[in-house]
């Protein structure tokens, strides 16, 4: 998985609540980051807005979106959970978030 600092891996899914209302991203999911009614809007007009949040902007400047990377591509591991579980424990330290986030810092 390649970093791309552009690009929120999040922006992938959608966080709906269990009455069916859709929060900006699965890390902020308080009543301030609450979108909309999922049956409400279109698919593209809730990624959209999710999208053009001024949150989101800030929290990629912050580099709060790199933190996916730390985790394993679950779709083409064998075993996902364990490897993502060695990316978090190897050594006390993350070399993946480490490279992702002196990327950033450059």
């Amino acid at each position: 998985m390649k970093y791309d600092p552009d690009y929120c891996l999040l922006w992938k899914q959608i966080t709906i609540d269990a009455e069916g209302y859709v929060y900006l991203c699965q890390l902020v999911c308080e009543q301030r980051f609450k979108m909309s009614y999922f049956m409400s809007l279109p698919l593209e007009k809730i990624q959209s807005k999710i999208r053009n949040h001024s949150f989101c902007g800030k929290c990629m400047k912050a580099g709060g979106h790199a933190y996916q990377y730390c985790f394993t591509e679950f779709r083409t591991s064998k075993d996902p959970i364990g490897e993502a579980d060695r990316f978090r424990r190897k050594s006390g330290v993350n070399e993946k978030m480490k490279t992702i986030l002196t990327k950033e810092n450059k």
